[in-house]
């Protein structure tokens, strides 16, 4: 888990970065619909400024400690519960996926976090709604359906890559954790 200090900063350098968000995401010819929700992620993260914990293993950071699609993320952890629900919490994985790629983030990148984050849920969901105790209410189950309508609306994946992708993490998982012989481990998927 990553460490940031972005939203604990005083009230004139947080003015400031809202206006750099909405020009960022102008940038990317992002429509108001969705500019409005990065700014209710922005909003929120002022007024709760340990929600936002940074974007984990990144260095590819927007502006001054802010990335804005892992602000977004956080806040649905948070803010509307989904880290205790395995389907919304894969919802809003497929949703920073979705807007690092709006936002030209490498694939590299994307990939990485996106599987990451995928790898985590099994294990994240019970501990986020056990231990603490995140539990979505009906509200916030259809706060997540309006967002993935918004973001995800003929969003389609492409299995054919994420298949490579898991192909990849699989082998460093194997290779990390159990110190695979790679040239057997390549002839067995190739």
């Amino acid at each position: 888990m990553s460490v940031n200090n972005f939203f604990h900063k005083d009230i004139s350098f947080l003015s400031e970065h809202r206006k750099w968000l909405i020009n960022y995401l102008k940038l990317y010819n992002r429509p108001q619909s969705i500019i409005d929700v990065y700014l209710w992620a922005y909003d929120y993260c002022v007024q709760n400024p340990d929600s936002y914990d940074g974007a984990t293993m990144t260095e590819d950071l927007a502006f001054h400690g802010l990335e804005p699609e892992a602000m977004l993320h956080d806040v649905l952890y948070v803010a509307l519960n989904v880290a205790g629900n395995f389907k919304h919490q894969y919802i809003a994985d497929l949703i920073i996926k979705k807007e690092m790629e709006a936002h030209k983030k490498s694939s590299i990148e994307t990939g990485k976090r996106f599987y990451l984050l995928l790898l985590k849920i099994p294990l994240f969901v019970p501990y986020a709604y056990i231990i603490k105790n995140r539990k979505m209410s009906i509200d916030d189950k259809k706060e997540m359906q309006n967002l993935k309508e918004l973001f995800l609306k003929d969003y389609k994946v492409n299995w054919k890559r994420e298949l490579k992708w898991v192909a990849v993490v699989i082998i460093i998982i194997l290779i990390v954790l159990f110190r695979v012989d790679v040239n057997n481990l390549i002839k067995l998927f190739f």
